[in-house]
């Protein structure tokens, strides 16, 4: 199994429900910057994408692991990330993942976060690396309080990693070592 290594999306997009985070960008730069949103039982968030992702064509999309960096910037320690990927710029939603997993919030300084993992595909069905390679591919982000009530919660920063198995396994590629035979020995260990 292989995977592209944690991507911060390059791009971001209101959701039109709700209210919506505030300088998305700094969510998608690596600086202590966050994007703020008062969290509450309503539906409040944002999208963001294009993600840069290079999945080669052929390979078997095995999982997902959503990290976040963000704090909790009321003071009253409750608030907490729902998070979803969609394949088709957001019609379609994954399962809400919560981050931080269980019933941890988030603490009054940035602190990262991952969710999901190598054989999670966070409820996505039908993935192909054209779609998560794709502009298309979004993570949903909405803020949450743990009794319903008003806090608020910044977002310092977004990574996705994928996770997949390369065509034919990513195993051996069966090719030969020309330094191999009567010649080959000792010297093919060194360049080999």
């Amino acid at each position: 199994m292989a995977s592209t290594g944690f991507l911060i999306p390059t791009a971001d997009s209101d959701s039109g429900a709700g209210q919506e985070f505030n300088n998305r960008v700094n969510a998608r730069t690596d600086n202590s910057s966050n994007s703020t949103i008062g969290a509450n039982a309503t539906v409040n968030g944002s999208y963001w994408h294009t993600f840069g992702a290079s999945v080669p064509t052929g390979a078997t999309i095995d999982g997902f692991e959503i990290r976040l960096r963000g704090l909790d910037t009321f003071g009253d320690g409750g608030s907490y990330f729902n998070a979803q990927l969609s394949l088709d710029a957001g019609t379609t939603l994954g399962t809400v993942t919560r981050v931080p997993t269980g019933t941890t919030t988030l603490p009054s300084s940035g602190t990262k976060f991952t969710a999901g993992g190598a054989t999670d595909k966070l409820g996505l069905t039908s993935i192909t690396p054209a779609k998560v390679n794709a502009a298309n591919f979004y993570i949903f982000i909405v803020a949450a309080a743990t009794d319903g009530f008003q806090t608020e919660a910044g977002l310092e920063l977004i990574e996705v990693n994928i996770y997949y198995t390369p065509s034919g396994g990513g195993g051996a590629t069966g090719k030969s070592n020309p330094l191999s035979g009567p010649l080959g020995g000792p010297i093919a260990g060194i360049l080999g």
